[in-house]
């Protein structure tokens, strides 16, 4: 954990240490990926189409893997040249490649987690579809060295994972800071009825477990707790009503795949507050709990609370950055190293598990 705060300070560094507060073209948003989620800032001091790209996501290894992965942290930062630009009435579309540099705290292939550094280089299309929406697709590969400690010591590689994994897209959403007139078309207006569809990262951070059952040995009544990060993803869509200006409740479903259990289906009713909007922006904050669905027809319990920025889009297109806390009370089954998977009816209880995790997701509303 020290080597990964420490690393998350030095790519911290590398997205604001260059003075990007006081570029002549800034925006910032979401970073999306099979190879994990994030953040990312554009910027140019210049205005002549090139643009310098910072990054920094959570790294995750066997990201769409049943079970989950435990995550590492990544970051680069790259110079963007202009290849080709085509401009209309509302919207811009830029073609970029560019080279640049990569580090983090990472899995590879068939190696531990580890420090690596890599000259990176990518390629792309951006559209700044309108004021301040912009979205670029884009993909990237690193040429770089792994170390890790294993089992026979420290060990040196390439980093293959920044080779092979080089034509997973990267998908980004951003907000154009930059001082531009703000027109009108741009806000989301009276709308009552919402809809919303959201996606991203959950990390478990603490997992407590209790099973009993009868076995031939006589009673068995297993305790225990579960610590670190375990990782993979979620998405989900809702329906939602305005009740008040800044007031709206939802009703929400969707997937995550969750270690033991697999995928499991959450249906959850929410609540989200919202401050006034300011330069269209607005800080929210939103909780939610409901049951939740497990293979063979077993259900459970979970909560979640957090908060995070909306950014008004497009008319009614806006754009949640949001961060949260979950709870799942889940029943995975177990399984005993003497005698195998243990069947539900062999239970004195129910198996019991909760889970606690950190969730960080995009979303989209309109």
């Amino acid at each position: 954990m020290k080597t990964t705060s420490k690393l998350i300070c030095v790519l911290a560094g590398l997205l604001f240490q260059t003075g990007v507060c006081n570029a002549q073209f800034f925006s910032g948003g979401t970073f999306n990926s099979p190879k994990g989620m994030g953040l990312g800032v554009d910027f140019s001091f210049r205005g002549d189409g090139d643009f310098s790209s910072a990054n920094i996501w959570m790294d995750a290894r066997d990201f769409f893997g049943e079970g989950g992965t435990e995550v590492g942290i990544k970051g680069s930062f790259i110079h963007n040249f202009s290849l080709f630009t085509t401009s209309g009435p509302e919207n811009r579309l830029t073609v970029y490649a560019g080279p640049g540099v990569s580090m983090g705290y990472v899995y590879d292939i068939e190696k531990g987690r580890g420090v690596m550094g890599a000259l990176c280089a990518d390629v792309g299309v951006r559209v700044e579809l309108s004021n301040p929406l912009i979205v670029s697709l884009g993909f990237s590969a690193d040429l770089g060295l792994h170390a890790s400690r294993e089992q026979e010591g420290t060990v040196l590689s390439i980093y293959k994972e920044g080779l092979i994994h080089s034509y997973y897209p990267e998908l980004r959403f951003m907000y154009n800071f930059s001082e531009r007139p703000r027109d009108q078309r741009y806000k989301g207006g009276n709308r009552k009825v919402t809809f919303a569809f959201e996606w991203g990262l959950f990390s478990d951070v603490y997992g407590n477990y209790h099973y009993k059952y009868m076995s031939p040995n006589g009673v068995i009544d297993v305790t225990g707790e579960s610590k670190g990060f375990y990782s993979n993803w979620f998405l989900d869509a809702g329906v939602g009503y305005d009740i008040l200006n800044n007031l709206n409740v939802s009703i929400r479903g969707g997937l995550s795949l969750e270690k033991d259990v697999h995928e499991c289906f959450p249906l959850t009713s929410r609540i989200t507050g919202l401050t006034n909007e300011k330069s269209g922006r607005r800080w929210l904050a939103y909780a939610e709990a409901g049951p939740v669905f497990f293979e063979g027809l077993k259900t459970g319990m979970t909560a979640k609370t957090g908060g995070g920025l909306r950014l008004h889009m497009y008319k009614a297109l806006k754009l949640d950055l949001l961060a949260g806390c979950r709870m799942m009370l889940m029943h995975p089954g177990f399984s005993d190293e003497h005698e195998g998977a243990i069947e539900p009816e062999g239970f004195m209880r129910a198996d019991d598990k909760v889970n606690i995790a950190v969730t960080f997701g995009t979303a989209v509303n309109f």
